[in-house]
This record gives structure tokens, sequence and C-alpha cells, in this order.
């Protein structure tokens, strides 16, 4: 994604039918799409809790916009084991 369209108001959405049919494992990465129809790529966490966090991360992406001075921290939250 370039600056730009990181700079716009979006939220991230995860499909919860593709992380069932998904077997992740440890490294494998995640192509999500924006609302705004932008995609990013997030790499699986190398924890054991991809499922859960990620589901958490799709309610945490719905309460809040991320923004471009924000969109590295709200990444990292959604990765991390503490809520």
């Amino acid at each position: 994604m370039t600056k730009d369209e990181i700079a716009k108001n979006c939220l991230i959405e995860i499909p919860t039918d593709t992380l069932k049919k998904m077997p992740l494992k440890t490294g494998d990465i995640l192509r999500v799409k924006l609302i705004n129809g932008n995609e990013v790529v997030l790499e699986k966490p190398k924890q054991d809790y991809w499922d859960e966090i990620f589901f958490w991360g799709k309610n945490f992406a719905k309460t809040k916009k991320i923004k471009k001075k924000n969109i590295q921290e709200a990444i990292n939250e959604i990765r991390s084991p503490k809520r």
C-alpha cells in the first residue's frame, strides 16, 4: 500500500470463514482486505494464539480507525497477547 492509501481511514475486516478454512502455521501470512478495498498482509505471530488474536483483532478494528500515524501500533496491538 502507498502512504496515501494508508493515510485514509480504514478498518480491518478479517472474514471468519477465511480463518476457519485456513490451517495456518507459524510464519504463514494472512492477506487482509480493508473496508476501503485495499489489502494488507500480516504474518502469523510466533505464538499459538493466532485464531484468538485475529478474532480479537477483528473486533478491535471495528472500534478503532487505523490512520497513517498509528497503523504499525494497531498491527502490534492486534498481535500482542495483552488485551
